[in-house]
């Protein structure tokens, strides 16, 4: 059983999962924005389903800095580690932190993330590199990779 499903599951009975936020630009695979969103003008039925596609609900798990993510087209286990916290008291709540992150389709393991993500507030701002295979269930082939610069824009709740 893949490791997101199992630590996910794990989480859940235990009680410990809460959610985080909801990133309407998905990091992974961070596809949307770099084939989809050209072609809004053109075709703006497809582009628009496949951004409903990528949305992700995102749940904290009780490991510190270990996020899980579930949307219709990727699933993502990502750790975040912070390097840098304001300590201003308007921007008290601002972090700037580096991620990475193993993306699966399916359930079936197909890349990596790496990349920083900024908090503020109830805003999250992520930048990055996605790498992934064409690999699927019909065709687990690891042989031809993609490697992206992602974008990400969630809302939610900054872990503590």
């Amino acid at each position: 059983m893949p490791l997101t499903v199992m630590l996910a599951l794990a989480a859940t009975i235990s009680g410990q999962v809460q959610f985080e936020r909801v990133d309407v630009i998905s990091e992974d695979p961070g596809l949307w924005l770099s084939t989809e969103a050209p072609r809004l003008t053109a075709d703006p039925l497809t582009p628009a389903i496949r951004l409903l596609m990528q949305v992700k609900p995102v749940w904290r798990t009780p490991v510190k800095g270990l996020s899980f993510g579930i949307s219709l087209s990727s699933q993502s286990l990502v750790y975040e580690y912070p390097i840098l916290q304001s300590v201003h008291p308007v921007l008290k709540s601002a972090r700037l932190s580096v991620s990475v992150g193993l993306q699966t389709r399916l359930l079936l393991p197909r890349g990596a993330l790496l990349g920083v993500s900024w908090w503020m507030g109830p805003v999250r701002l992520g930048a990055g590199v996605s790498a992934f295979s064409e690999a699927s269930w019909n065709d687990i082939n690891y042989l031809t990779w993609t490697v992206i610069p992602t974008v990400g824009l969630g809302f939610g709740f900054a872990p503590p």
